[in-house]
């Protein structure tokens, strides 16, 4: 006997085929084997629904860990980002870059008063 399978959710379509095997030995072992037709359609239909939850069970199952491996790679893809930005802000540290220019501008500054106290000294009026 072969069949399709449905699941509990859908009774529409088919989510397996089955092929079940049954038959009685006879006794003349020179003639082939019949089928057991009541009671092989009885447990074919119990099969059908035994196995259509089994089939079900499993896609959801592998649906789930798909779900959960997604997830798992997009959090790895944002650590990656996040740690990129952070090795970038490292390298470009600002503050630091900030500190040293006000230091420059500040012995600029010095040096520029001190040139402009040394012009008006008469004693360097011959020199300009």
């Amino acid at each position: 006997m072969i069949g399709p399978v449905f699941g509990s959710q859908n009774k529409d379509t088919p989510c397996a085929i089955i092929q079940f095997i049954n038959k009685i030995d006879p006794v003349d072992k020179n003639q082939a084997g019949k089928i057991a037709e009541a009671v092989d359609i009885a447990k074919f239909k119990s099969m059908q629904n035994l196995l259509g939850m089994c089939v079900e069970n499993t896609n959801e199952m592998s649906q789930t860990i798909k779900v959960s491996f997604d997830v798992q790679d997009t959090m790895a893809n944002i650590q990656k980002a996040m740690q990129e930005e952070n090795d970038r802000e490292k390298d470009n540290d600002t503050d630091a870059l900030v500190n040293q220019l006000l230091e420059h501008l500040n012995n600029i500054k010095i040096n520029n008063d001190k040139l402009s106290a040394a012009r008006k000294d008469p004693r360097n009026a011959a020199l300009l």
